[in-house]
């Protein structure tokens, strides 16, 4: 699974970064001091959604926050990850063969 984009809104020293599309291979995150390298990077950590960067008082009168990450899966990633879900109990579904893909 491949992280291919982010998008930030009210997030940190972002209003909005439009989308930001990740190469498959290698990506830099390059800029000044205080220009946003590491709330970019702590933006894509899950942990983020619940532990907002800016102060209270400016969290609470800014607009929601809004993350938008994409991945790219193939579908035999997607169909290992829904049968590890299925045998830890997290849901039902009818399985594909195997070679279905």
């Amino acid at each position: 699974m491949l992280l291919s984009s982010v998008r930030f809104r009210n997030y940190a020293c972002f209003v909005d970064t439009g989308d930001v599309s990740l190469s498959t291979r290698f990506n830099l995150v390059l800029g000044r001091n205080n220009s946003g390298k590491s709330a970019f990077l702590a933006g894509i950590a899950v942990p983020s959604i619940v532990n907002p960067h800016r102060g209270l008082d400016k969290y609470l009168s800014a607009p929601k926050q809004r993350m938008t990450l994409t991945f790219r899966i193939t579908g035999r990633e997607l169909v290992d990850k829904l049968m590890g879900y299925r045998a830890a109990g997290a849901f039902r579904f009818t399985a594909l063969p195997k070679d279905a893909f």
